[in-house]
Formats: structure tokens, C-alpha cells, sequence
């Protein structure tokens, strides 16, 4: 099997606020500029930013998403920085509270919807109860029906129905939604191992997959934008090639079929398929 050397440049991008980055070169087309390889360092803002919501008691899920990274990279720098979390103890609170909700669910589902209905709540802190349930009726739904308690007291107060319109304002919803898609898009294509985007999957990062699924229709900006971004098997696949080339790279080692193939996690069902692919971008990368 021909084993390629690397020989590509790298580079490294620091910022006054300490963040630290790395990319790979060279650039084939203006947009490479922007693009990262490995976020070496995220800096003493990030990590501020880290213990403010840490001592705000936020759900790991939620604080990852506020940060722009996953769930591993909250766990890894609150260690790292010999933070006290709550996240065990959240569950544990849940399990005193579980008597209120009807029905005996595992606490990981009613922590799901609670988080669910609360990120909604914070993504549009003016809606009303109607508008908020408009967005998501199956969080709202199922939390009415198990845990009404919870939601009555989680929920924004009762407005004034003189002269109100309960409509939704679906070009405002647009607007603000296509920001929050646009910047999951923006974290899953630049922070750690790949995520296949998708409108399920970018739904689930900002909280609102349902409104997504069933109602892009209604968002034409964010419908546009989605349409762009969302990617193929075949396209997420190439993708996950070139991540575990720049992650070969960066570690020094010999760019060859198989370790590509591995780091990549690229099932052996595919890799004939892909091997045409695979072989021109190691050859890229290494300027052949």
C-alpha cells in the first residue's frame, strides 16, 4: 500500500483574547482562510464565560450550547479548571420531583422535555405561553399531559387578551431562527469530530427540530440557507475523510488508506466506494 508523507503548512492563528487555532494549508480557494483546523486554546474569556455559567447552575447540554462546543469539551475544561458542576445533582432532583409528573418516566425523559421547554423559553424570552406551544407543541403536549405543575410554574404568565393576536409572526420567527441556525451550522463544521448536518440534527443542537421538520415552510430564509448546508451520506462521508487527514497531520503520522479510513470511521461497506475520494485527498494534502 504507497504511504504519502506529509508535507503540508500549518499554522498558527492567536487572538489578544487568547483564543488559539490551527489550519492546515495551503489555501485552494478564498474561503480556506476562514476555516479552522483545531482549536488549540480557547482563551480566558471562554473559560470566564465557563464558570459564569457554571455557578448559574445551566444544564451541561445548555452551557455547551452557549459555548459553541460539545458536551465533552464542557466536562473536559470545567475539570481542567477545578470547577464544582451540579449536572449529577440536577438528576437527582429530578428523581425528588418525579412524584409530581403522573406517570413513572425515566428521569432522562423528563429532564429532556423540561430542557426542551426551557431553552424555547430562553431562545424567545417575550413569546407567550400560546406562541412558545405554536413552536413546540410536542414539548408542550407531553409536559401538560405528565408535568403540568412543572410547566405552569416554567411558563411565561398569562397576557392581557384585550385587542392581542396569538399569530405567530413566522417572517420575525424566520429572522431570529435563521441566526441560530446559522451559527449551529457554523460550530458542527468547526469544533471537533464531524456531525453530519442535516435539518434534524442542526434542529436538535438549537432546540427546535419539530419546528424544523414540520414547519420550514414557514421560515423561506432558514429553508434557503438549510438547503445549502445540508449534506448527503456521500458528502458527510468525504468530510469525515478530510477531518481525519488534518487530525493524521497534525499528529505527525503517516498518511496512509487504512489509518484514514480508521480515524475517520468509515465503515468497511463503504470504503470501496470512497477509496477514489480518499486516495486524491491524501495526495492533496500532500501536495502531489
Amino acid at each position: 500500500m504507497e504511504r504519502i508523507v506529509n508535507k503540508s503548512p500549518i499554522g498558527i492563528f492567536k487572538c489578544d483574547c487568547g483564543y488559539i487555532y490551527l489550519r492546515t494549508g495551503p489555501d485552494h480557494v478564498e474561503k480556506d482562510r476562514y476555516q479552522k483546523t483545531k482549536i488549540k486554546q480557547f482563551g480566558p474569556i471562554w473559560e470566564d464565560k465557563l464558570k459564569q455559567l457554571t455557578n448559574l447552575r445551566f444544564s451541561l447540554r445548555e452551557t455547551a450550547r452557549q459555548l459553541g462546543v460539545d458536551p465533552a469539551t464542557v466536562k473536559k475544561y470545567a475539570k481542567k479548571l477545578g470547577l464544582k458542576t451540579y449536572w449529577v445533582k440536577k438528576s437527582k432532583i429530578v428523581e425528588k420531583n418525579i412524584n409530581t409528573i403522573k406517570q413513572n418516566f425515566p428521569v432522562k425523559k423528563v429532564e429532556r422535555y423540561r430542557g426542551e421547554w426551557l431553552n424555547i423559553r430562553k431562545q424567545y424570552p417575550i413569546s407567550s405561553k400560546t406562541e412558545l406551544r405554536q413552536l413546540n407543541n410536542r414539548v408542550f403536549t407531553w409536559l401538560y399531559r405528565n408535568d403540568r405543575n412543572w410547566l405552569n410554574r416554567n411558563s411565561p404568565k398569562l397576557k392581557s387578551t384585550v385587542n392581542y393576536n396569538n399569530r405567530v409572526d413566522w417572517k420575525r420567527r424566520d429572522e431570529e431562527i435563521y441566526e441560530n441556525v446559522r451559527g449551529a451550522v457554523g460550530d458542527m463544521l468547526s469544533i471537533g469530530k464531524p456531525l453530519r448536518i442535516t435539518i434534524s440534527s442542526v434542529g436538535s443542537r438549537i432546540g427546535m427540530r419539530p419546528l424544523l421538520e414540520k414547519h420550514l415552510d414557514k421560515l423561506p430564509m432558514t429553508k434557503a440557507y438549510l438547503n445549502k448546508k445540508t449534506e448527503s451520506t456521500k458528502d458527510f462521508q468525504i468530510r469525515r475523510l478530510q477531518w481525519a487527514i488534518q487530525e493524521l497531520k497534525e499528529d505527525g503520522q503517516v498518511l496512509s488508506l487504512w489509518r484514514v479510513y480508521r480515524k475517520a470511521g468509515i465503515r468497511e461497506a463503504f470504503q470501496n466506494d470512497l477509496k477514489e475520494e480518499a486516495i486524491k485527498l491524501i495526495r492533496e494534502n500532500n501536495g502531489m
